[in-house]
């Protein structure tokens, strides 16, 4: 991994998701590329008073101007964490929030995106609104979506992975045991038994002998009716500081009418949510 991409609106929850930007960067040996987004009100197609268009034009320079005076605090928050010696650079970008993400991650070839969730500003819409979604699932990376209130003690001792026994499933749990082995962090894969079927038993056992034993995997079935419910109830329980999770590109109806169980979670939790998008799984093994 060589890049991380971090947008941030420079809120409060934005510099928290930040210290995981660096943290992370830190272990990889990565560096950390700030995006902020910047729009403008649409009037191309207004005939302006000369006055009105150096008003419209003077919102670059005074994007710029805010941009400038933010980028020393987190450079600032890098040195109280002891992180200083992270590369970080720079980008200040004109254009719609989500696809100028997108965009800019393809660009760079990010391996990773570290964002803070309600935040102040764009990161509150996209995380309260229904376009969170096309982050999460529309990225060609991981993203660690951060939820205002995560409190990061510099350590990833426990990962938890939502699972269903799937082929996807198996290929996701291997993505987060390369995770597990870098934080030397213990992983549970999780599945929720709403059912209460004795064969969920054999599929689990079936599971982990293709996945390959591993002593750092716990597996743990929990017979709830719920799914975010009992998830959220184990992570809290369990102390967990990472919660990953497999997520699928959805069609506009599918997104409209059935939330994606990662973006849902986003909501109730406090733990981070490392989205793992199916797209993503064809090469791992």
């Amino acid at each position: 991994m060589k890049k991380i991409l971090f947008p941030t609106d420079f809120s409060n929850a934005a510099n928290q998701a930040f210290i995981y930007a660096l943290k992370i960067a830190q272990k990889l040996q990565a560096e950390v590329v700030t995006l902020h987004v910047y729009q403008k009100p649409d009037v191309s197609a207004l005939h302006l008073p000369d006055v009105l268009k150096e008003v419209y034009d003077s919102l670059d320079l005074e994007a710029f101007e805010n941009y400038r005076d933010e980028i020393p605090l987190l450079r600032k928050i890098a040195e109280n964490h002891n992180l200083s010696n992270i590369r970080i650079s720079n980008i200040l970008e004109i254009g719609e929030t989500i696809s100028t993400i997108l965009k800019t991650t393809a660009d760079i070839n990010a391996d990773m995106i570290v964002m803070g969730t309600k935040g102040a500003g764009w990161l509150k819409e996209i995380f309260m609104g229904s376009t969170a979604a096309e982050i999460l699932e529309r990225a060609n990376c991981p993203v660690l979506a951060v939820p205002e209130g995560a409190s990061f003690d510099g350590s990833i001792n426990k990962i938890a992975v939502t699972s269903n026994y799937t082929d996807e499933d198996q290929k996701t749990l291997l993505k987060v045991l390369d995770w597990a082995v870098l934080f030397d962090a213990q992983v549970y894969c999780v599945h929720v038994d709403s059912s209460h079927t004795e064969s969920i038993t054999r599929r689990m056992e079936n599971f982990k002998q293709t996945t390959g034993a591993s002593d750092r995997v716990k597996y743990v079935v929990l017979n709830e009716f719920e799914m975010e419910k009992a998830i959220v109830h184990f992570v809290e329980d369990e102390h967990i500081d990472i919660l990953a999770m497999l997520t699928h590109k959805r069609s506009f109806f599918a997104e409209l009418f059935n939330y994606s169980h990662a973006k849902a979670m986003s909501y109730h939790t406090k733990v981070p949510i490392l989205s793992i998008q199916s797209h993503t799984l064809t090469s791992a093994g």
